[in-house]
């Protein structure tokens, strides 16, 4: 696992755009990917500080983002300390972001049930907004579909609203 700035200021940086908070995967905040080494994980935390301590100088909004993502990580590194660079702390967050991401598709599968159960059928439109609120990747949205019995139309566009009654 190598650091790359362009792809994480295009990846992460660039969609925290007008956020006020941060998204809750930390995995994604420090561009980690398992499975990792001990030392491969010690390594990218430290390039993906160093990025903050650079980017978070002046007041465009990467810099607000690095400075949120700053503030974080002086939290989670009072909290957690050096287990911070391990594998396990890793492997620990990212089972406890597949758990919650379960609840979503289950919550979200429900929600798709109980409005388009009786059509059978939900746009890629609707569902984006739904997985959108839920901060759901398009692959768990598509599971929240199947696990709901649902079809997925692609490429069809519905009225967000009823039309207008004369």
């Amino acid at each position: 696992m190598q650091f790359d700035e362009t792809r994480y200021a295009r990846e992460f940086i660039r969609k925290l755009r007008g956020a006020r908070s941060l998204p809750d995967d930390v995995l994604a905040r420090y561009a980690i990917t398992l499975p990792a080494t001990d030392a491969e994980i010690a390594d990218q935390v430290k390039a993906v500080r160093a990025y903050w301590n650079k980017a978070s100088s002046g007041s465009t909004f990467a810099a607000q983002a690095a400075k949120m993502c700053r503030a974080e990580d002086e939290r989670l590194r009072s909290k957690f300390g050096a287990s911070m660079e391990k594998h396990a702390w890793w492997e620990a967050r990212a089972a406890e972001r597949k758990s919650a991401a379960q609840a979503s598709i289950t919550s979200l599968a429900e929600e798709l049930k109980q409005s388009h159960g009786q059509i059978g059928v939900v746009t890629e439109g609707m569902v984006a907004g739904f997985a959108a609120r839920l901060n759901l990747s398009a692959a768990d949205a598509q599971q929240a579909v199947r696990q709901a019995g649902l079809k997925l139309a692609e490429g069809i566009n519905l009225p967000e609203s009823p039309p207008i009654v004369t």
